[in-house]
């Protein structure tokens, strides 16, 4: 995931650079010049996903490491149970914070290179502005999400089918005059 990520933000940020400039100046940019905004802005892409999983790495690290402290200090004093009576509320806030983050990111993070793209930002105001899209209109998200989904799985489907048949296409008509060791190569297809 982590190797995707690196890939990604740089080939995912040319990617969206030329369909950014081409929705708003209605023109198509070089892959070059592409490349080399994506070269430019490759940490922005880079860190905006991982900003949102180093938070919540360092909400969980104080959620876990205030309740080491309150099992260290448990039975001396009672100060451990004095810890946690104040500490709880703070973890409480902590994991609130890392549900929002989980959700932000999760639902977020395909919005984060287009904001880069497009404004041409850092990866604070990529963040902020894929949690926006998230939070602050949730049902258009979510349709926009949908209707993706409802062209991606069928044309994903008819690619599948259609690489399908072409190789049982191959096989069976290439079939003809191999020995019998061939058997093994289409084993994984069926009956071609």
């Amino acid at each position: 995931g982590l190797w995707l990520l690196f890939v990604w933000a740089f080939f995912g940020g040319a990617i969206c650079r030329i369909a950014a400039v081409e929705i708003a100046r209605d023109e198509r940019i070089p892959f070059q010049e592409a490349t080399r905004f994506a070269r430019a802005r490759y940490l922005s892409c880079l860190w905006a996903p991982l900003s949102v999983v180093v938070a919540i790495l360092l909400f969980g690290g104080c959620i876990a490491g205030g309740g080491w402290l309150c099992g260290a200090l448990w039975s001396k004093l009672a100060l451990g149970k004095i810890l946690l009576v104040i500490g709880f509320p703070l973890a409480l806030l902590g994991a609130f914070l890392i549900v929002l983050l989980s959700i932000g990111g999760l639902l977020g993070w395909p919005m984060m290179f287009p904001a880069v793209a497009a404004e041409g930002t850092d990866a604070f105001d990529a963040v902020t502005r894929a949690f926006s899209y998230v939070y602050s209109r949730p049902w258009r998200y979510l349709w926009c999400n949908l209707v993706a989904a409802a062209y991606a799985i069928p044309s994903c489907l008819f690619v599948l089918w259609f690489a399908k048949a072409l190789v049982r296409l191959t096989l069976r008509f290439g079939q003809n005059g191999m020995p019998a060791e061939f058997a093994a190569v289409k084993g994984g297809l069926g009956p071609c």
